[in-house]
């Protein structure tokens, strides 16, 4: 049975750029926006939640608690990358990216996980020919899978905004693995700009409760992660890792 790949979206009616990288998609809005999506996307799939349903942990709950078995993509995925090949084309179709997310699905359900997922970087540079599967470590939230029957606690509060690291931790409590094909990774936006999706309640001072809540969470697992000396690679404050000890 195929996993319904779902995209959570929120006040970005016409610029939902994951519809260009992934074939078929189903959108998750709203009540109160269904119609202005339906407008500028009539032949998408609409799955349409209560307005009571706020941020991304609402929606992912609402979702999980819907289907069960779910693919979860961010709305401004620019395209599904292949790291593995130099000689093939890095950009998949919609269509295969679709297939692909499946055909990672059917290997995670084999080797028994509930967290799945793809390449935390698109960057084929971070490519380990060596290592092209994961069974361990932090899965990037803007494009994960989740089995029905899973133990991690599903949140429902809006203003927490680092479902990724929650869900890592929380699976490598619970259920100790993770399946992630580093072959194909999403290329994303920049996560912090923007109107619409989490701009809504993500701030500095959210970022800081956040960081407070997973360290209080998950202990010495949480680690910020240094500035490097040249400017810009550091995008907040509040960066970190999460270091699974296994």
């Amino acid at each position: 049975m195929n996993v319904p790949v779902i995209c959570p979206s929120k006040g970005r009616a016409g610029r939902v750029l994951t519809l260009n990288a992934v074939e078929p998609l189903i959108l998750c809005v709203g009540e109160e926006e269904k119609d202005i999506y339906h407008k500028e996307y009539p032949d998408v799939e609409l799955m349409v939640h209560p307005d009571e349903v706020l941020g991304e942990t609402g929606a992912h709950k609402w979702i999980h608690e819907q289907v069960g078995d779910m693919f979860i993509v961010d709305d401004d995925l620019v395209a599904l990358v292949q790291t593995y090949d130099p000689e093939l084309p890095s950009r998949e179709p919609p269509k295969h990216a679709y297939d692909i997310i499946q055909m990672v699905g059917d290997v995670a359900r084999d080797v028994g996980v509930y967290l799945w997922g793809l390449a935390n970087s698109h960057d084929a540079r971070y490519y380990n020919a060596n290592r092209p599967f994961r069974l361990s470590g932090y899965q990037n939230g803007y494009a994960f899978g989740l089995f029905a029957g899973s133990r991690i606690p599903m949140l429902d509060d809006p203003t927490f905004t680092m479902m990724d690291y929650y869900y890592s931790g929380m699976n490598a409590f619970y259920h100790r693995k993770v399946f992630c094909d580093t072959r194909w990774g999403f290329q994303q936006l920049n996560t912090f700009r923007g109107t619409g999706g989490l701009s809504e309640w993500r701030n500095t001072e959210t970022e800081r409760r956040c960081t407070e809540r997973l360290i209080a969470l998950f202990g010495e697992a949480v680690v910020p992660k240094v500035k490097a000396s040249t400017a810009g690679h550091s995008r907040h404050d509040n960066e970190k890792l999460l270091k699974i000890p296994w």
